[in-house]
């Protein structure tokens, strides 16, 4: 009887919370509530030691209860109180933990929890603050009435946002004031003083009501903040998703189509399909050129553009370039001049590759808008040796710019028109994302771009860059190997049969050998039967294993080819798609679709630098020295069993070894993308993260790594990082293989 009694009383509380609940215009959003509870949990541990000191006092001040019932009566409700603290802690606990809902939370069972604590330990408190209840002087109660004041006058500022939760802590207090004034109207300071605390409550109550409605629009402009930011998130992920899936359609389809190209030139044509053929080459080069421009743009917009400074030789780069445009111009008729300034520095510290984006693209407007005349390219030196600046021109003979056009030349989708709206002519459209791509490559590399032009006169295009000194390195990166005639044999792994095809017969035409696997497995088998290989060209997009977990498992189960470079072959060149492959021990990669040239000189380079440094193998150890390392690998275990147990020392190896293989990638991704401060800070770490579990000939070839940075700060030292990285790999197989065979 009496339980049915009391679920009507909680079905009607019920009904009553709803009901206050629909009518107000204020909800309790899901961050209102965890600011209350975080507020709350700390406001409750020190509310509940400042009542224990007050409650101290008055027994200091008073004495224990002299009746055995006040006396019991106040354990019982002492034992209350405290296990209500205890509860309504545990409850924010698990309301934090568990993010509960605005709805469940005013609709459920933990909204009556949390009223049903604050009874529990709030009335007890205020019992004894006022105790004795029968008082016969003012000063009696003047703790409680303090303690109440104080808390009705900082509740606006941590309740507010909950506001039912917050009528319900200032009401319990109010009642209670409300309760001593009429118990003890006859003592004169007493009702004015639970009128004031009245009168004050109303006043935190609008206080606490304008805080709500400021509370409640902030979250809800940070709830519209979070889903924009989301959608956008979502948008760009989206956008960058597709344009990586088109980016290797297209190029993989364009591979094939200038691949067939590359092979018809060799063959004895006709005046006609000569022609044909080099309409359709001049075609596929406008679409991949039209492709690269887009996805520029799109890393520009994202702030993913890498800007990779080398030391290079300007003559040998500029002479690059002029190849690239010596056909052209006799073809078009163009007089092609050419002057470097005899004050230009031989070797420069900068980025060739996207210097050479600008003047290609310069060079490639000159010559579009120029018929029958002449282009230009200079390069001067302004400063000294300390301080000065290199400089770019590019001057055409050509149609000119007006003064309306170079205002927004180097806008995005800018492109000429003549005055009647048209475009010149049809060989001069494009993305119109050239000029911006090249104005934007140059200010990330400190310098400037302009232009003077005059309709019908022609146009000088030019660039600035800082000179930067060149830095000594331990390795020559600008060799450029050409008319090598050794043999060589290549791992080719790729699924596509067209692409198989295409890059076999580059290969075989220069009298290499060519071991063809179309999946992770195969290339597995090859490398099992121990073939002798000098390059795996590796494809990303297989079946079975994708191209990054294929190379991630070469390099950490064949030791025996740790020396032998993996090339992506890659139609995505997006820049998190080309963090990944040198994350997992690529050294470089080659786009899709592929030009020979640029093929033939990246595998040449690859290979014969490889040959040139020392074997990093470690697998193919002797049997003595493997034992060797097995000993100290279990004297570390045992040294950790001893401090901390079996199971625990396992433990802390196992995530020793998480955390080194996360610092291995970002070692792999850093050093490659020039980034000198995440590449020593991760080696500093991976020194202790080795050591601690026994790896000393990793942590070792860290330090030496790190005081070669110490000695030489602005120098990367990249052979040594990638002998380190060899040897890192190498233990941490060792010891994942030790473990293994551990009970």
């Amino acid at each position: 009887m009496k339980s049915e009694y009391l679920q009507d009383l909680l079905n009607y509380f019920n009904r009553f919370v709803v009901y206050i609940r629909s009518k107000s215009a204020i909800k309790i959003s899901g961050d209102a509530f965890a600011l209350y509870i975080q507020n709350h949990n700390t406001a409750l541990k020190f509310s509940a030691i400042i009542v224990c000191s007050l409650v101290l006092v008055k027994i200091y001040l008073y004495g224990f209860p002299g009746s055995v019932r006040t006396l019991v009566i106040m354990t019982v409700f002492c034992g209350i109180g405290s296990f209500s603290v205890m509860n309504q802690l545990s409850l924010y606990k698990k309301c934090l933990d568990e993010e509960y809902s605005s709805r469940a939370i005013v609709e459920g069972d933990i909204f009556y929890r949390l009223i049903l604590n604050k009874l529990g330990y709030t009335i007890p408190w205020l019992l004894y603050l006022f105790w004795p209840i029968n008082a016969v002087y003012f000063y009696d109660h003047v703790l409680g009435f303090a303690f109440v004041f104080c808390i009705i006058a900082i509740y606006p500022s941590i309740s507010a946002p909950a506001w039912p939760l917050f009528l319900w802590d200032v009401g319990i207090h109010v009642v209670i004031i409300l309760f001593i004034t009429i118990y003890h109207y006859n003592i004169q300071e007493t009702p004015v003083a639970g009128f004031v605390i009245i009168l004050f409550s109303f006043y935190t109550g609008v206080i606490a009501w304008k805080l709500n409605r400021t509370s409640y629009e902030l979250f809800k402009k940070k709830a519209d903040l979070q889903l924009a930011m989301e959608n956008a998130q979502h948008a760009h992920k989206a956008k960058t998703e597709f344009l990586a899936i088109m980016s290797h359609e297209i190029r993989t389809s364009m591979n094939g189509v200038i691949g067939m190209l590359d092979f018809l030139k060799g063959m004895k044509l006709t005046k006609e399909q000569s022609r044909c053929i080099t309409t359709i080459d001049e075609c596929s080069d406008t679409l991949i050129n039209t492709l690269n421009d887009v996805l520029d743009y799109s890393k520009i917009e994202a702030g993913k553009f890498d800007i990779r400074p080398v030391n290079f030789n300007v003559r040998e780069w500029m002479e690059r370039i002029v190849n690239l445009f010596r056909v052209r111009a006799k073809k078009e008729n163009i007089v092609f001049n050419i002057h470097i300034d005899e004050h230009v520095p031989e070797v420069i510290y900068n980025d060739p590759n996207r210097l050479q984006q600008i003047t290609v693209n310069l060079l490639s407007n000159a010559f579009k808008f120029t018929d029958d005349g002449v282009v230009s390219l200079q390069i001067s030196f302004n400063g000294n040796q300390l301080l000065g600046s290199v400089r770019v021109e590019i001057e055409d003979t050509g149609v000119g710019i007006s003064d309306s056009d170079q205002k927004m030349l180097f806008e995005q989708y800018s492109q000429i028109t003549n005055e009647d709206g048209s475009q010149n002519k049809i060989s001069y459209q494009g993305t119109g994302l050239g000029l911006f791509i090249s104005q934007r490559l140059v200010r990330l590399l400190g310098g400037d771009i302009g232009v003077k032009s005059k309709k019908g006169e022609g146009s000088l295009f030019w660039y600035e860059i800082p000179y930067e000194q060149p830095i000594s390195e331990d390795e020559d990166v600008d060799t450029i190997l050409e008319g090598k005639h050794e043999t060589y044999s290549i791992l080719l792994v790729d699924d596509n049969r067209l692409n198989q095809q295409i890059v076999r017969r580059y290969l075989q035409n220069r009298s290499h050998k060519v071991l063809s696997a179309h999946s992770g497995q195969d290339a597995f088998r090859y490398l099992q039967q121990g073939h002798s290989i000098d390059a795996i060209l590796m494809d990303l997009q297989m079946p079975d294993i994708d191209g990054i977990e294929t190379t991630l498992q070469i390099r950490s189960q064949f030791h025996d080819y740790n020396n032998v470079p993996i090339i992506a072959l890659t139609a995505n060149l997006m820049a998190d798609t080309l963090n990944k492959c040198y994350a997992a021990g690529m050294v470089d990669y080659i786009a899709k679709p592929i030009r020979k040239e640029q093929f033939f000189q990246k595998l040449y380079y690859h290979i014969e630098k490889a040959k040139s440094e020392p074997s990093i193998n470690n697998k193919g150890a002797e049997p003595d020295d493997i034992s060797i390392f097995s000993q100290a690998i279990e004297m570390k275990l045992e040294e950790l069993t001893e401090e901390f147990g079996r199971d625990y020392a396992l433990y802390v190896i196992n995530d020793h070894l998480v955390e080194m293989q996360s610092l291995i990638a970002i070692i792999g991704f850093a050093s490659l993308s020039y980034n000198m401060k995440k590449t020593k800070q991760s080696i500093h770490d991976l020194i202790t993260i080795s050591g601690n579990i026994g790896l000393q000939e990793t942590s070792r070839l860290c330090e030496e790594v790190e005081d070669r940075f110490n000695k030489s700060p602005a120098k990367m030292p990249r052979s040594m990082i990638r002998r380190l990285l060899a040897k890192a790999r190498d233990e941490r197989s060792l010891l994942l293989s030790h473990l293994s065979k551990v009970d």
